[in-house]
């Protein structure tokens, strides 16, 4: 049954324009409320750096609501992996981008 799968988005390679078809077909099938946001990091660092994936990321999630953009950035990850962590204390998007 559909809505008991989810969908993970990570963008490869950074800024190519390919990716956005994609993107908006995974999220118009899956719905944000399904979609976690994948960064691939470490593996990234072969094509480029943290930041640019997590810009790309947030402007092809752009045209979503912002509670959908925490959900796709941390918030589904919570509740699909059953963390009772406060989204705030993930540092899920932020933390990272000191490390590129």
């Amino acid at each position: 049954h559909r809505d008991r799968f989810a969908a993970r988005l990570a963008c490869r390679p950074p800024g190519h324009p390919a990716v956005a078809p994609y993107a908006e077909a995974v999220i118009e099938l899956f719905g944000a409320d399904r979609l976690i946001w994948g960064s691939d990091w470490p593996v990234l660092r072969l094509a480029s750096d943290y930041t640019t994936w997590l810009n790309m990321a947030r402007a092809l999630l752009a045209a979503l609501p912002a509670e959908q953009q925490a959900a796709v950035f941390g918030g589904n990850a919570l509740r699909f992996y059953r963390l009772d962590v406060p989204l705030a204390d993930t540092g899920a998007v932020d933390s990272k981008q000191e490390k590129a």
